[in-house]
């Protein structure tokens, strides 16, 4: 059973890592999704980006990939197989996607598609410019 998009948390950080008794370590967690760079940001930038998506229900064995998608039409999307994702029954699942570093063409929304089984999850971030 797949899981329901609803009960699928998604967090923007700078980094995580799953540590012992299925729990995750977050460190610079994006609370609203938005990723601030300096105003004078030369693009394309590269930082440390981490999603992380938590699951709270469905069971089973799933095939995974994901595309993230920049605002700027002729970037290519970062796009991957993922190895297969194992969810338990009661238990909560996640998945975590780091990139180190991550490079961003310009300011904007990056769409971030995470398909299980044919099942697409779509989430997003934003890139944006930190205020003075």
């Amino acid at each position: 059973m797949l899981p329901t998009d609803s009960l699928v948390r998604f967090i923007v950080c700078e980094t995580a890592r799953q540590d012992k008794d299925n729990k995750v370590t977050l460190l610079g967690v994006f609370p609203d999704d938005k990723v601030l760079l300096p105003v004078n940001a030369q693009l394309p930038a590269a930082f440390s980006l981490a999603l992380v998506y938590f699951f709270l229900d469905g069971v089973g064995p799933f095939n995974g990939s994901f595309e993230i998608k920049s605002p700027v039409a002729n970037w290519p999307p970062y796009q991957a197989q993922m190895p297969t994702v194992v969810k338990v029954a009661d238990k909560p699942g996640t998945v975590m996607l780091s990139f180190m570093p991550f490079v961003a063409p310009a300011f904007g929304r990056y769409e971030v598609k995470l398909i299980l089984n044919g099942q697409d999850y779509l989430r997003g971030f934003e890139v944006a410019p930190a205020a003075d």
